[in-house]
């Protein structure tokens, strides 16, 4: 998939505009931050800002962001999306895997066998020189970025097999496909989970800090926390930087 990713913004610190007067008790109101389940090995680097920033006046959640954002501040999530509003600033660079369980024999898929499996048409191992053995598919619910990523990029815009079965979280997908040698799913890779074999696909996309405005203030703040060095330092565990294509 193409980036349309143009302009990235980069916020520094030094462009901050004047800080507004504190508010008063009686007037004050966390700012809502919004994280994407698929974008959850974020949250460390979230927490980190926030708590240089004023962890007091951030509100850090899961959740899938709503059309137009809903009402959070600011969403985080994997992936672009569908419209993209005001104000967008890229944070890292994540990617996709196909997970099987450690001891599927299987050392490499296709992209047509991809397809294959999460279509429906290929049913059984077997026929892929694996075991006997029916193809136990697992998916995420559809408004996941991951989902719709997947379904774009690698289904080539095909239907996941309607019987696939959907876990409400990566974590859970994990744990379900390391328990079933018969089992496969995809998952965000920076979730680096030890209890399955995965392959990893190789298109990269970016990790997003979305707003319908210009973020102000303490949020300005804690963006340019996130794309200097100590949001960065942090990411770099489990992302890689976004660079445009």
């Amino acid at each position: 998939m193409k980036s349309r990713l143009l302009p990235i913004l980069l916020l520094g610190l030094a462009a901050c505009s004047a800080a507004a007067p504190s508010p008063t008790a009686e007037e004050f109101e966390p700012l809502s931050v919004l994280v994407s389940p698929s974008a959850g090995p974020m949250k460390p680097a979230l927490f980190a800002c926030a708590a240089l920033k004023g962890a007091d006046s951030i509100l850090i959640e899961e959740g899938f962001p709503s059309p137009g954002l809903g009402q959070a501040d600011l969403v985080i999530q994997f992936g672009e999306p569908e419209e993209f509003p005001h104000f967008t600033a890229a944070l890292a660079a994540e990617g996709l895997a196909v997970a099987v369980h450690p001891d599927n024999p299987i050392s490499t898929l296709t992209d047509r066998q991809m397809q294959g499996i999460f279509s429906g048409q290929i049913r059984g191992w077997g026929k892929l020189g694996g075991d006997k053995g029916s193809i136990q598919i697992w998916s995420l619910p559809p408004e996941d970025e991951s989902s719709r990523i997947f379904s774009s990029d690698v289904m080539d815009g095909a239907r996941i097999w309607p019987e696939a079965l959907i876990a409400p979280t990566a974590e859970i997908m994990a744990a379900e496909i390391a328990k079933d040698p018969l089992a496969i799913g995809f998952l965000p890779l920076a979730w680096r989970f030890s209890g399955v074999k995965v392959f990893p696909l190789n298109q990269r996309y970016p990790i997003l800090a979305l707003a319908e405005e210009e973020p102000q203030g303490t949020l300005r703040e804690f963006v340019a926390c996130l794309q200097g060095s100590a949001g960065q330092s942090i990411m770099a565990r489990l992302y890689s930087p976004w660079q445009l294509p």
